[in-house]
């Protein structure tokens, strides 16, 4: 029977006059959306269809009924505000993302068109419309929706909208995990798509991470992806990597190359068959400045599984995003500081009603709006724990590599104990890019000045990241960075116990204390 309906619509898409007066592509369109889940038999059915127009050398004719379904799914999802963002908005999209025709289509359809695209330009694709979704707005002098008049709302009424964008977010996080999982099961070609089109998509963005992009703000904005889209981003690749960041000690973490990082790749064909799908690697700083040939002494294991291509990504979109909106949130903070000292200087001086008084108020009214929104697109619970699990799993993993003294691959779990052999250098130091460190560095940091609370609720990780902090912190010959080796000793004073952490910490810092107290290094 699937046969003879398949013909049909063969026939129907390629020769549409046969059918007069019948609108074709809205009756696909309502059969498949009209379902409350998507059925495996509709999603075959598609499949077919193209597969069927390919051997009747109408595989344009495929191409453009999927292309369409496409266009129309986008137009949907645009119009839906994330805080209300649901299942039922992105459900038609499971059609396109089980079966191999289909499923390539679908993340052809997401490539940017154009010869080298910008960083903005995958914000507009489809899955770039539902990453793009946020309670910071997409452009750098946008519209905030959130904590309007912010002084005139109880704190009762920001913890509210706080946790509603918390939720919206979470669920836009499973979305798109559901999404890039079922295409990565899909088969080998589509999976690689999905890799490549993240690792394109920072390629074409590397420009926030540099520092003048902080200092040109705005006028950058319009060709590079929004703050929004990489926390997302970044979001959705942490869950990927919760099975090897959640549980201690997993074993998993040892299958994390560090040779990937020195694998040239100049092309796609490249990328699929070594498995390295992050853009230009090699011209990262690394930790230990080497040469070309002194890397490649230490051998070339490609192909890289799927941990170690998803570990480098994972940290690279952090460096893009968590660690670029951290800084803007910490200037924020200062500023938004200063401007209520002010305001405070001026009342006194002048009295709440002046001109000048109230031209203050106003601007700092507009600050804390845009404060409260990047606290809460930041702060995500459910991402802060899964950023600390993978500082923690880093932590462990690089520890491990300064204990390999013979080889840049890890086979041997090695207990720490010092003092260590600092003369030596590990060959993995080599091929570590400083964005890794830097990454832990800027995770502890937010969580100690702005929700402490998470070491005392994930305690069992911070036995690791101090072995992490005190096996490096004095070791300049394995980190030639001085600016990064500071860095580090700033996290100990992270996780260090304080006792004016006050009402954001009702927990305390019991565990922190034993953490120093019981440490068989302290």
């Amino acid at each position: 029977m699937q046969k003879i309906i398949v013909q049909n619509l063969s026939t129907a898409f390629r020769e549409p006059e046969i059918y007069f007066a019948q609108d074709l592509f809205d009756q696909l369109w309502d059969t498949l959306s009209d379902s409350l889940v998507a059925e495996e038999t509709l999603a075959n059915l598609l499949e077919e269809l193209v597969v069927a127009l390919k051997q009747d050398d109408s595989h344009q004719v495929g191409k453009k009924v999927i292309e369409d379904l496409l266009k129309k799914a986008k137009a949907d999802i645009d119009s839906a505000a994330f805080i209300v963002m649901s299942d039922s908005k992105t459900r038609i999209l499971r059609y396109f993302i089980q079966t191999p025709k289909v499923a390539k289509l679908f993340m052809l359809f997401n490539y940017p068109k154009g010869a080298n695209p910008d960083g903005r330009s995958y914000m507009k694709t489809l899955l770039g419309r539902i990453l793009s979704k946020s309670c910071l707005p997409e452009a750098e002098l946008g519209r905030y929706d959130f904590f309007e008049e912010p002084s005139k709302q109880p704190s009762s009424v920001h913890t509210s909208t706080e946790s509603r964008i918390w939720n919206g977010l979470d669920v836009l996080h499973d979305i798109v995990h559901d999404i890039l999982k079922s295409l990565f099961k899909v088969n080998d070609e589509v999976k690689h798509l999905a890799l490549m089109w993240i690792g394109d998509c920072f390629k074409a963005n590397a420009g926030r991470g540099k520092m003048w992009t902080g200092q040109m703000g705005a006028l950058l904005s319009n060709s590079l992806a929004s703050d929004g889209f990489f926390l997302n981003l970044g979001a959705v690749l942490l869950k990927f990597c919760l099975p090897f960041t959640k549980s201690l000690a997993n074993p998993k973490i040892m299958k994390i190359d560090p040779t990937y990082t020195s694998v040239k790749c100049v092309v796609s064909e490249d990328a699929f068959g070594k498995n390295i799908h992050l853009r230009d690697a090699d011209k990262e700083t690394f930790l230990i400045p080497a040469t070309e040939e002194e890397k490649e002494a230490d051998g070339m294991n490609v192909p890289y599984g799927f941990v170690t291509d998803l570990f480098f990504l994972t940290h690279k979109c952090l460096d893009l995003g968590f660690r670029v909106v951290h800084e803007k949130f910490v200037k924020l903070n200062q500023n938004l500081g200063r401007q209520q000292q002010g305001y405070r200087e001026i009342v006194a001086r002048e009295g709440p009603n002046s001109p000048f008084a109230e031209t203050v108020h106003r601007k700092m009214e507009e600050q804390m709006t845009i404060y409260l929104s990047h606290k809460a697109a930041l702060l995500v619970p459910s991402v802060i724990d899964a950023a600390l699990f993978l500082s923690a799993a880093t932590g462990s993993w690089m520890v491990q590599a300064a204990l390999n003294t013979t080889s840049a691959k890890l086979s041997v779990v090695n207990q720490i104990s010092f003092p260590l052999k600092i003369d030596v250098i590990p060959p993995a130091m080599k091929h570590i890019p400083e964005f890794v460190m830097e990454n832990i560095c800027e995770n502890l940091l937010l969580v100690k000045r702005f929700t402490p609370i998470s070491f005392e609720q994930n305690s069992a990780y911070l036995p690791p990241l101090m072995d992490f902090i005190l096996t490096f912190m004095g070791s300049p010959k394995w980190v030639k960075n001085p600016h990064l080796r500071a860095r580090l000793a700033e996290c100990l004073e992270c996780i260090l116990p304080h006792e004016e952490e006050g009402p954001v910490n009702p927990l305390g810092a019991f565990h922190r204390e034993q953490l120093f107290k019981s440490h068989p290094d302290r």
